[in-house]
């Protein structure tokens, strides 16, 4: 023992000589070269330079924030199509349709480069969050944001019923001629069953590399018996949708179940959800899909946050496009004016009332302060109208600018991109209405009761993608027996609507987020307390066996010197 503790006192002493020569060599490296003397001066100098003018107000007026210059590129864009839209609207001979998508064409750009980062952003994110969370965490997570969504969308319907029925828009419109305004291409017609059956079908894909870019959807077709009574004869749906309820009801209806074009981003995330629990439940095991999967996150938002800033010039151009082709706008708003009314107040209701009372409630946060940091996002779903295209900027900015959670941000804003659309709800229960109040229809309580419920799962199920509400509001005229072919009554506006109803869409997602995030704070900050102890339980574990064997080979050291 002496012997050892007499070597490892030499060994200390050697190692503070050899420290003080070191110091010695440097300080006399600096007397002796004058040269690196001035270096030194003037980079202290001009770093001192550089602090005070970083203070000026002229300095940091030329070096703006990077989120504040995206968001006053994207107000400046939006504001440029609109005038660029107007100015090109007077031109003389009218855009052929090869020129009106030469138009179009750099937002196009934008919107696919948005959209072919979507799938690896989904399951990245959604993976990566739950997998570092506990099974309760996650199941309060995913109680919570159901829960949440269910709520803002029953009640958008509701106020949305309440205002068509007390301000009755349809009593003002009187012309309800559609005959040069009849459709190119009918829809896909189905029911409120078949939507709810096709929502629980696209929750277990059978194939998953077919569900990132097709989805189960079920079309209903018609058939009528032939004079002879030999056979049966296919009518097309384009017909069909001309026809009163009582002469559909003498048709053979059949439903048709087949792959539609579109990702099923509905059950990619719930692949991914139960993925990324299964990948917690491993711990250690996991860990390196934890890894992996956390990477590909971080490698997809860098990537993200190159592609947004071509927004700017994509937003002007997709909206310019959009004011061009909009045909005779005075007559149709004129006939409209009372549609739009009601959708407007009802909208601006439930985004400027409802949901920011919900989240002064529930997450006890300023709502005007969490809707700025959100507002690049907004401004985008705004240009782009699609909720599913915004959602990468939708995660960024309600995470590094009002601080929520990531893994609640990217659990609960890519679930909220497919299931919450508190804006379309209200679009289709207005929209039903207003149909019914058009063509002088009364409809009884039940048959209102009818359209609150078909309009809140048709909006679950509808895709983030612009204009899908036109699909799910077509649910909601045959669930209570309106002629469908009375949806191109509101087309005209619909461009329009389907921005701002988006709009309202992403900030309902995004107070979500924040929502979420403060009911369950407890127990993410308890998720994280487990996974630090589990970690230094290990490190301890690995330590231990670390001082073992060093202790093992300094005793068998000694022995070999005694020998």
């Amino acid at each position: 023992m002496t012997e050892t503790e007499e070597q490892s006192r030499m060994l200390t002493y050697a190692q503070e000589q050899q420290q003080q020569n070191l110091d010695a060599k440097s300080e006399n490296r600096l007397s002796i070269s004058p040269t690196r003397n001035r270096r030194s001066k003037r980079s202290s100098f001009v770093n001192t330079a550089r602090t005070f003018g970083h203070r000026c107000h002229w300095i940091r007026a030329c070096h703006m924030e990077k989120d504040k210059l995206l968001l006053l590129f994207t107000v400046i864009a939006c504001v440029l199509g609109l005038v660029l839209g107007i100015c090109l609207r007077g031109r003389s001979p009218a855009f052929t349709p090869r020129e009106l998508m030469y138009l179009r064409f750099p937002g196009e750009l934008f919107l696919r480069m948005l959209q072919m980062l979507i799938l690896p952003l989904i399951v990245s994110s959604i993976i990566s969050s739950i997998a570092q969370l506990n099974s309760k965490t996650a199941g309060e997570l995913g109680l919570y944001t159901v829960l949440y969504y269910f709520t803002t969308t029953l009640l958008a319907v509701v106020e949305g019923i309440i205002l068509v029925m007390t301000i009755r828009p349809g009593d003002w419109s009187t012309d309800v001629n559609i005959a040069d305004d009849a459709p190119e291409a009918a829809p896909c017609l189905s029911s409120a069953v078949d939507t709810i059956l096709d929502l629980i079908r696209n929750l277990f894909p059978e194939n998953l590399i077919e569900a990132c870019f097709q989805s189960v959807k079920t079309c209903m077709t018609f058939s009528n018996v032939s004079s002879s009574g030999n056979g049966t004869y296919k009518i097309p749906t384009e017909i069909v949708m001309q026809l009163s309820q009582e002469e559909k009801d003498l048709l053979l209806e059949a439903p048709q179940t087949r792959l539609g074009k579109g990702m099923n981003i509905l059950g990619l995330i719930f692949f991914s959800v139960v993925f990324g629990l299964f990948i917690s439940l491993q711990e250690e095991e996991g860990e390196p899909l934890r890894d992996f999967f956390k990477s590909l996150e971080s490698v997809m938002m860098k990537m993200i946050a190159v592609v947004i800033w071509y927004a700017p010039a994509g937003i002007i151009f997709l909206t310019a496009h959009q004011i061009v082709v909009f045909k005779d706008p005075v007559k149709e708003l004129q006939r409209l004016v009372g549609y739009m009314i009601t959708v407007l107040s009802g909208l601006a209701i439930h985004a400027f009332v409802i949901l920011p009372l919900i989240m002064l409630l529930v997450a006890r946060r300023n709502p005007i302060k969490y809707a700025y940091g959100i507002l690049p996002a907004l401004l985008t779903a705004l240009g782009t109208s699609s909720s599913s295209a915004t959602l990468p900027l939708t995660i960024k900015c309600c995470e590094k600018n009002n601080g929520v959670d990531p893994r609640v941000t990217r659990f609960v804003l890519p679930l909220g991109a497919t299931i919450n659309m508190d804006g379309t709800a209200l679009y289709e229960a207005v929209a039903a209405l207003y149909i019914a109040q058009t063509l002088k229809i009364d409809l009884s309580f039940g048959h209102v009761i009818l359209v609150s419920l078909t309009a809140t799962l048709a909006s679950i199920g509808a895709a983030g993608i612009p204009q899908a509400g036109i699909v799910t509001m077509l649910m909601v005229l045959m669930a209570i027996g309106l002629p469908t072919k009375y949806f191109i009554l509101i087309i005209p506006v619909d461009w329009f609507l389907d921005r701002i109803r988006t709009t309202v869409n992403v900030f309902g997602d995004s107070l979500g987020a924040g929502v979420v995030h403060k009911l369950c704070i407890n127990y993410l900050i308890k998720s994280d307390e487990e996974r630090a102890r589990k970690y230094s339980v290990i490190d301890g574990q690995f330590s231990r066996k670390r001082i073992c064997s060093t202790s093992n080979a300094e005793a068998d050291s000694t022995q070999l010197s005694a020998l």
